[in-house]
This record gives structure tokens, C-alpha cells and sequence, in this order.
């Protein structure tokens, strides 16, 4: 009887743990080394409908919209699509303030996507480019600093152990917001992940 619960324990919780897909996996906010299963096993997965570039998919914590499965929760406007403030909500309140996405094309990581919104009282750890770099080090990611962008977030190269071509990585830290976008190709700027991910999460009525 003991060996039959434990089993239906076990089983219980393998079940919860797979389909457990809505939490933010807790990873550094700068993260050159990610866990493509886990990502795979806990994040939902979207077309990024992208024309030049068809295989291409987002992973993310965000739930499937309930007009259309096949897109994420819709928090963009779709006559707006620059207008974050619904998006930006939704990790506020839903996700405690803390979100990050991947895009994949088959099994290669491409691009992340991490922001994390602080209460008033938090600790900031990354709130300046010395810090930026102390993180860097701690790491043990080779960087080379490039320049400020005109919006004043610093970008950077960053290179990790045994990889052939360097990361490109664009920091954004004001007021109460982080935000970081690492291509993981420095060759893959040129399909605009940062503006294409958010593809999935377009439409015409915001789902609250």
C-alpha cells in the first residue's frame, strides 16, 4: 500500500512539474548559458510569423491568448505595437515583476529577453556600467564595451568560453526597470529580435 501512494506521489508531481508552464524560470539577469530543456519543458511556444526567417519561435511564460491559441495572450496593441504599457503591466502584476523570453530557431538559442521591474525599496544590482561589468567578471564573460545608444543604454560584446562569434548585448537600466536584450550571434542583429519577439502578443483587443 505504502509503494502504490508513494508511486501516486511521484507521479502527481512529475505531472505538475511539466505542465507547471506559467513561472518565470529564476535565472542571472545576464545569462550567456541557457537551459534550452528546461526552457522547452516550462515555457509556451509561439511562431514569431516572421517571413524572412519561418523557423523562428518564442518561448515564454506567457499564457496562449483565449481568441487564438496559437498567439500569446494578447498585450499589445496591434494599431500600436510599440505601446508596452499593457505588457509591461502584466509582469508587474502577474509575474511578480520579473520575466524573460527566448527565441529559438530549432534547437539554437537566438535571442533573450530579460526585464525585471523593482519595487521602490529593492536592491538594484545592475544599475550602473561598473556593476554591469562586476557582473561580467563574477561570470567570467569576456566583454568589450562598444558605446551608449542614443536612448543612453550601453551596449556590449560579450563573449563566452569555446563560442566562435560574440554575443551582441544591449542594457537598459532607468528608473525602476531593467531591461537586457542579448543576440547571441552578433551576425543576427539583423532580423530585429528585440521588435520581433514581441510579434506573438499583438492584437486588436488587450486581454487583460
Amino acid at each position: 500500500m505504502k509503494n502504490i501512494l508513494f508511486y501516486f506521489i511521484l507521479v502527481l508531481s512529475l505531472f505538475s512539474c511539466k505542465n507547471n508552464t506559467s513561472v518565470v524560470l529564476q535565472e542571472e539577469p545576464i545569462n550567456l548559458y541557457p537551459n534550452k530543456e528546461l526552457i522547452k519543458k516550462k515555457y509556451y511556444k509561439y511562431s514569431l510569423h516572421n517571413p524572412f526567417s519561418t523557423d523562428d519561435t518564442l518561448y515564454t511564460p506567457i499564457e496562449p491568448s483565449k481568441n487564438n491559441p496559437k498567439m500569446a495572450r494578447t498585450l499589445i496593441k496591434a494599431v500600436d505595437p510599440y505601446d508596452l504599457q499593457y505588457f509591461n503591466r502584466y509582469i508587474r502584476d502577474k509575474m511578480n515583476g520579473q520575466y524573460s523570453d527566448y527565441v529559438f530557431k530549432n534547437d539554437t538559442i537566438r535571442y533573450r529577453f530579460y526585464t525585471k521591474h523593482y519595487k521602490t525599496n529593492d536592491l538594484k544590482k545592475i544599475n550602473s556600467k561598473e556593476k554591469i561589468e562586476d557582473n561580467f567578471k563574477n561570470q567570467s564573460i569576456k566583454y568589450k564595451f562598444l558605446r551608449f545608444n542614443e536612448d543612453k543604454n550601453l551596449i556590449y560584446l560579450l563573449k563566452k568560453e569555446g563560442q566562435s562569434s560574440p554575443s551582441f548585448c544591449v542594457i537598459d537600466s532607468h528608473d525602476n526597470i531593467l531591461e537586457i536584450h542579448i543576440t547571441y550571434n552578433v551576425k543576427d542583429t539583423i532580423y530585429h529580435f528585440p521588435s520581433k519577439s514581441l510579434n506573438p502578443f499583438r492584437g486588436m483587443d488587450i486581454e487583460n
